[in-house]
């Protein structure tokens, strides 16, 4: 059997993350897929992120963000800060993506809940 490798691969592997998130949680597919494609990404972050509290999961807040030193964030990230803060975050991994094209998205998403080395790209 061949290997797969590259784009159509990623793709693939994507599409099943996204099909198992949806059908573990209680978020409606139906719902999910009449959003753009950013806003179904940020949604679905959300869903089974959750909003965080700085003295309950330190070093994470808002919605999965992880404070790095220097960063000046509120100890009580309101969620329209935490609402930012994530669509900044996943605006600056699919800026690093971009080379993917269409792909840059599931990338970015996927990198935001699995982690990556802020300091190295953003």
């Amino acid at each position: 059997m061949k290997q797969q490798t590259g784009k159509p691969m990623i793709k693939k592997i994507c599409m099943l993350v996204c099909s198992l998130m949806i059908t573990a949680g209680s978020l409606s597919a139906q719902v999910i897929s009449e959003l753009p494609p950013f806003e179904r990404a940020i949604a679905v972050i959300k869903h089974f992120e959750g909003l965080h509290n700085k003295a309950e999961h330190y070093p994470y807040v808002g919605y999965g963000h992880k404070v790095l030193p220097g960063e000046n964030l509120s100890t009580d990230m309101t969620e329209e800060e935490a609402d930012r803060l994530l669509r900044s975050d996943l605006m600056k991994l699919c800026k690093m993506f971009s080379g993917y094209g269409q792909d840059s998205l599931l990338l970015a998403t996927l990198a935001y809940n699995v982690g990556y080395v802020k300091e190295n790209i953003m």
